[in-house]
Protein backbone atom coordinates (compact mmCIF):
# COMPACT_ATOMS: atom_id res chain seq x y z
CA UNK A 1 0.00 0.00 0.00
CA UNK A 2 2.78 2.16 1.50
CA UNK A 3 4.89 1.53 -2.14
CA UNK A 4 1.40 2.41 -4.09
CA UNK A 5 1.24 5.43 -2.52
CA UNK A 6 4.81 6.74 -3.40
CA UNK A 7 4.81 5.67 -6.48
CA UNK A 8 1.78 7.85 -6.83
CA UNK A 9 3.19 10.93 -5.44
CA UNK A 10 6.71 10.25 -7.46
CA UNK A 11 4.61 9.79 -10.72
CA UNK A 12 2.55 13.21 -9.52
CA UNK A 13 5.96 15.56 -9.15
CA UNK A 14 6.82 13.76 -12.73
CA UNK A 15 4.55 14.81 -14.51
CA UNK A 16 4.26 18.56 -12.60
CA UNK A 17 7.90 18.91 -13.29
CA UNK A 18 7.43 17.83 -16.94
CA UNK A 19 4.88 20.28 -17.58
CA UNK A 20 6.55 23.40 -16.43
CA UNK A 21 9.82 21.94 -18.65
CA UNK A 22 6.98 22.80 -21.61
CA UNK A 23 6.38 26.69 -20.76
CA UNK A 24 8.17 29.33 -22.04
CA UNK A 25 10.93 30.69 -19.17
CA UNK A 26 10.41 34.04 -17.82
CA UNK A 27 13.27 36.02 -16.77
CA UNK A 28 13.41 39.33 -14.87
CA UNK A 29 15.90 41.68 -16.63
CA UNK A 30 16.27 43.27 -12.78
CA UNK A 31 17.55 39.88 -11.73
CA UNK A 32 20.75 40.04 -13.89
CA UNK A 33 21.44 43.48 -12.49
CA UNK A 34 19.68 46.29 -15.11
CA UNK A 35 18.13 48.79 -12.94
CA UNK A 36 15.10 50.96 -14.00
CA UNK A 37 16.65 54.44 -12.64
CA UNK A 38 16.96 55.86 -16.55
CA UNK A 39 20.77 56.75 -15.21
CA UNK A 40 22.41 53.60 -15.06
CA UNK A 41 23.82 52.01 -18.15
CA UNK A 42 22.83 48.71 -18.46
CA UNK A 43 24.28 47.09 -21.87
CA UNK A 44 26.47 44.69 -19.56
CA UNK A 45 23.81 43.76 -17.88
CA UNK A 46 20.87 43.09 -20.71
CA UNK A 47 23.28 41.35 -22.45
CA UNK A 48 24.34 39.02 -19.82
CA UNK A 49 20.88 37.89 -18.94
CA UNK A 50 19.92 37.84 -23.23
CA UNK A 51 23.36 35.20 -23.22
CA UNK A 52 22.31 32.80 -20.28
CA UNK A 53 18.62 32.89 -21.73
CA UNK A 54 20.10 31.80 -24.87
CA UNK A 55 22.45 28.90 -22.90
CA UNK A 56 19.89 27.64 -21.15
CA UNK A 57 17.59 27.11 -24.63
CA UNK A 58 15.28 29.92 -24.60
CA UNK A 59 12.70 32.41 -22.95
CA UNK A 60 11.40 35.65 -22.56
CA UNK A 61 13.89 38.60 -20.95
CA UNK A 62 10.96 40.91 -18.83
CA UNK A 63 11.19 44.64 -18.37
CA UNK A 64 8.79 46.05 -15.89
CA UNK A 65 8.12 49.24 -14.91
CA UNK A 66 11.08 51.88 -15.35
CA UNK A 67 13.53 53.73 -17.87
CA UNK A 68 16.21 51.50 -18.49
CA UNK A 69 19.33 52.78 -20.39
CA UNK A 70 21.45 50.70 -22.61
CA UNK A 71 23.77 50.77 -25.27
CA UNK A 72 24.07 48.38 -28.77
CA UNK A 73 23.07 44.92 -27.05
CA UNK A 74 23.01 41.77 -28.95
CA UNK A 75 19.83 39.11 -29.11
CA UNK A 76 20.20 35.90 -29.97
CA UNK A 77 18.25 32.81 -31.13
CA UNK A 78 14.81 31.57 -28.84
CA UNK A 79 15.31 34.73 -27.05
CA UNK A 80 12.65 37.40 -26.72
CA UNK A 81 12.80 40.99 -25.32
CA UNK A 82 9.65 41.78 -23.64
CA UNK A 83 8.75 45.47 -22.50
CA UNK A 84 5.78 45.06 -20.28
CA UNK A 85 3.30 47.98 -19.58
CA UNK A 86 5.42 50.97 -17.83
CA UNK A 87 8.37 49.97 -19.35
CA UNK A 88 10.84 51.88 -21.61
CA UNK A 89 14.18 50.78 -23.08
CA UNK A 90 16.49 53.94 -23.48
CA UNK A 91 19.00 54.53 -25.78
CA UNK A 92 22.22 55.80 -24.37
CA UNK A 93 22.90 59.42 -25.76
CA UNK A 94 26.40 58.16 -26.62
CA UNK A 95 27.40 57.07 -30.08
CA UNK A 96 30.25 55.16 -29.05
CA UNK A 97 27.67 52.87 -26.84
CA UNK A 98 26.26 52.18 -30.21
CA UNK A 99 28.76 50.77 -32.41
CA UNK A 100 28.91 47.35 -33.15
CA UNK A 101 32.00 45.39 -34.43
CA UNK A 102 30.93 43.57 -37.78
CA UNK A 103 27.16 45.20 -38.32
CA UNK A 104 25.38 49.21 -38.56
CA UNK A 105 25.12 50.84 -35.28
CA UNK A 106 21.77 49.97 -33.40
CA UNK A 107 20.10 50.07 -29.99
CA UNK A 108 19.02 45.84 -30.89
CA UNK A 109 21.35 44.10 -33.39
CA UNK A 110 21.19 39.91 -34.22
CA UNK A 111 22.59 38.38 -36.97
CA UNK A 112 22.38 34.72 -38.19
CA UNK A 113 20.14 34.02 -35.43
CA UNK A 114 16.40 32.20 -35.16
CA UNK A 115 12.97 32.07 -33.72
CA UNK A 116 13.63 36.14 -31.77
CA UNK A 117 11.22 38.71 -30.82
CA UNK A 118 10.66 41.70 -28.99
CA UNK A 119 6.99 41.93 -28.06
CA UNK A 120 4.99 43.72 -24.90
CA UNK A 121 3.39 46.93 -24.67
CA UNK A 122 6.11 49.50 -23.77
CA UNK A 123 8.27 51.76 -25.61
CA UNK A 124 11.71 51.87 -27.44
CA UNK A 125 12.74 55.63 -27.25
CA UNK A 126 15.45 56.34 -29.48
CA UNK A 127 16.56 59.42 -27.87
CA UNK A 128 16.82 61.00 -30.94
CA UNK A 129 17.83 64.78 -30.03
CA UNK A 130 21.05 63.62 -27.72
CA UNK A 131 21.98 60.76 -30.39
CA UNK A 132 22.47 62.73 -33.39
CA UNK A 133 24.69 65.32 -31.17
CA UNK A 134 26.98 63.18 -30.01
CA UNK A 135 27.62 62.19 -33.64
CA UNK A 136 27.70 65.14 -34.97
CA UNK A 137 29.67 66.70 -31.85
CA UNK A 138 32.35 63.92 -32.39
CA UNK A 139 32.63 64.14 -36.30
CA UNK A 140 33.27 68.00 -36.10
CA UNK A 141 35.87 67.19 -33.41
CA UNK A 142 37.61 64.72 -35.24
CA UNK A 143 37.59 61.81 -32.57
CA UNK A 144 34.75 60.05 -35.16
CA UNK A 145 35.39 59.09 -38.83
CA UNK A 146 33.00 58.39 -41.50
CA UNK A 147 34.97 55.31 -42.14
CA UNK A 148 33.84 53.90 -38.62
CA UNK A 149 30.08 53.09 -39.65
CA UNK A 150 28.86 51.92 -42.11
CA UNK A 151 27.62 54.28 -44.97
CA UNK A 152 23.80 53.12 -44.87
CA UNK A 153 23.59 54.26 -41.57
CA UNK A 154 24.72 57.96 -42.40
CA UNK A 155 21.57 60.06 -41.70
CA UNK A 156 21.17 63.70 -42.20
CA UNK A 157 17.92 64.01 -39.39
CA UNK A 158 18.80 67.25 -37.79
CA UNK A 159 17.09 70.38 -38.64
CA UNK A 160 20.38 72.15 -39.63
CA UNK A 161 21.61 69.93 -41.75
CA UNK A 162 24.24 68.32 -40.38
CA UNK A 163 25.23 64.73 -41.11
CA UNK A 164 25.61 62.18 -38.25
CA UNK A 165 26.03 58.38 -38.37
CA UNK A 166 22.88 57.85 -36.55
CA UNK A 167 22.09 54.22 -35.09
CA UNK A 168 18.73 52.33 -36.31
CA UNK A 169 17.06 51.17 -33.01
CA UNK A 170 16.45 47.35 -34.75
CA UNK A 171 18.99 45.84 -37.14
CA UNK A 172 18.71 42.29 -38.17
CA UNK A 173 20.66 40.62 -40.82
CA UNK A 174 20.57 36.94 -42.15
CA UNK A 175 17.66 36.24 -39.07
CA UNK A 176 14.49 34.36 -39.26
CA UNK A 177 10.85 33.11 -37.84
CA UNK A 178 11.34 37.06 -35.96
CA UNK A 179 8.23 38.26 -34.25
CA UNK A 180 7.84 42.33 -33.81
CA UNK A 181 4.36 43.14 -31.68
CA UNK A 182 2.82 45.56 -30.07
CA UNK A 183 5.50 48.14 -28.59
CA UNK A 184 5.73 51.82 -29.54
CA UNK A 185 9.03 53.28 -31.11
CA UNK A 186 9.31 57.29 -30.17
CA UNK A 187 11.99 59.72 -30.74
CA UNK A 188 13.34 57.99 -33.91
CA UNK A 189 16.72 59.17 -35.16
CA UNK A 190 17.17 57.04 -38.27
CA UNK A 191 15.53 54.20 -39.74
CA UNK A 192 13.96 52.80 -36.79
CA UNK A 193 13.67 48.87 -37.87
CA UNK A 194 16.08 47.63 -40.18
CA UNK A 195 15.69 43.91 -41.70
CA UNK A 196 18.18 42.92 -44.11
CA UNK A 197 18.13 39.35 -45.45
CA UNK A 198 15.84 38.08 -43.34
CA UNK A 199 13.39 35.82 -43.53
CA UNK A 200 9.33 34.83 -42.14
CA UNK A 201 9.22 38.14 -40.43
CA UNK A 202 6.21 39.27 -38.61
CA UNK A 203 5.61 42.91 -37.38
CA UNK A 204 2.35 43.55 -36.18
CA UNK A 205 0.64 46.69 -34.62
CA UNK A 206 3.94 48.40 -33.84
CA UNK A 207 3.32 52.24 -33.32
CA UNK A 208 5.49 54.88 -34.43
CA UNK A 209 6.07 58.83 -32.51
CA UNK A 210 8.48 61.47 -32.59
CA UNK A 211 9.91 61.09 -36.27
CA UNK A 212 13.07 63.22 -37.54
CA UNK A 213 14.19 63.33 -40.70
CA UNK A 214 12.75 62.08 -43.94
CA UNK A 215 13.98 58.59 -43.82
CA UNK A 216 11.89 55.40 -44.26
CA UNK A 217 10.70 53.79 -41.00
CA UNK A 218 10.88 50.61 -41.34
CA UNK A 219 13.32 49.10 -44.44
CA UNK A 220 13.54 45.39 -45.22
CA UNK A 221 15.46 43.10 -47.94
CA UNK A 222 13.78 39.87 -46.69
CA UNK A 223 11.10 36.65 -47.49
CA UNK A 224 7.89 35.95 -46.34
CA UNK A 225 7.12 38.75 -44.52
CA UNK A 226 3.77 40.50 -43.12
CA UNK A 227 3.31 43.72 -41.98
CA UNK A 228 -0.05 44.91 -40.17
CA UNK A 229 -1.61 47.50 -37.85
CA UNK A 230 1.63 50.02 -38.15
CA UNK A 231 0.42 53.17 -36.84
CA UNK A 232 2.73 56.68 -37.63
CA UNK A 233 2.10 60.03 -36.15
CA UNK A 234 3.39 61.95 -39.08
CA UNK A 235 0.55 61.66 -41.77
CA UNK A 236 2.98 62.92 -44.26
CA UNK A 237 5.47 60.32 -44.23
CA UNK A 238 4.31 57.93 -47.43
CA UNK A 239 7.54 56.21 -47.10
CA UNK A 240 7.32 54.75 -44.17
CA UNK A 241 7.67 51.03 -45.25
CA UNK A 242 10.51 50.71 -47.90
CA UNK A 243 11.11 47.32 -49.73
CA UNK A 244 14.18 46.65 -51.99
CA UNK A 245 12.86 42.71 -52.32
CA UNK A 246 10.36 40.48 -51.07
CA UNK A 247 8.16 37.29 -52.68
CA UNK A 248 5.34 37.84 -50.30
CA UNK A 249 4.21 40.44 -48.19
CA UNK A 250 1.13 42.18 -46.70
CA UNK A 251 0.91 45.78 -45.27
CA UNK A 252 -1.72 47.66 -44.11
Amino acid sequence: MKSTIFYRIGLACIMAASTLSLQAKDYQAVVFGAKSDGITLNTRAIQRAIDHIAAEGGGRLIFTVGRYRTGAIRLKSNVTIHLGGGATLVASSSIYDMLNDDMPPALISAKGQKNIAITGSGVIEGNSDALISSCTDQIQKGYLQKKDVPAANYASARSDGKEGMVPALVYLEDCSEVNIKNFIIQNVPNTAVIFNNCKKVKMDKVNFFQLHGNLPIVNFNSTETSFNGIYVDDKTRKNTIVTTFTTSNNTK
